[in-house]
């Protein structure tokens, strides 16, 4: 995946219930989504994500993940499910201190309504024990469609922090 990258959308959350990023086009096959000192405002939340279609998020049941957790605390784990509404990117994250949610999430062929969007993702979260968790994965839309954008949310509660920048990767 070398190339450049391109930024193409960027947003900042401040007890924001959802952060949406759109912009995807089809000048580009792979994209890019960082996500910095993103945290809830309540103890032991989730991060989700789904995809945007048309500017707007498809909660239908049709996202599978496959994800490894690395933890430190505890035996490495295996986590995934299908016919989801949305992924699941984090465990337990917390609140307080450093307990914040970073990664790198690389999306592939959003635009191309002939194929499924999948994604792969390397985070690293400290959750509500405090535990060092990483998440290392993927995940797919199993629905054939153009996908323009990207939405971030909680489980339950907003997101008090983060920051999140959307990039293309040129080939």
């Amino acid at each position: 995946m070398s190339g450049a990258l391109v930024k193409i959308n960027e947003g900042t959350a401040s007890n924001s219930s959802v952060v949406n990023l759109d912009g995807m086009t089809t000048d580009f096959d792979v994209y890019k989504l960082t996500v910095t000192n993103m945290k809830g405002n309540t103890s032991g939340e989730d991060v989700k994500m789904r995809f945007l279609a048309s500017g707007s998020q498809d909660s239908s049941s049709n996202y599978d993940r496959s994800i490894r957790l690395l933890r430190s605390g505890a035996a490495f784990t295996q986590q995934g499910g299908y016919n989801s509404t949305q992924f699941d990117l984090s465990t337990n994250l917390s609140d307080t201190g450093n307990g914040t949610f970073n990664a790198d999430i690389y999306i592939f062929s959003p635009m191309n309504s002939s194929q499924f969007t999948s994604f792969l993702i390397q985070s690293s979260t400290l959750n509500s024990t405090p535990e060092l968790i990483s998440f290392v994965g993927g995940g797919i839309l199993t629905v054939a469609q153009a996908t323009d954008g990207v939405s971030m949310f909680m489980d339950a509660g907003n997101i008090a922090q983060g920051d999140f920048v959307l990039y293309g990767l040129a080939r």
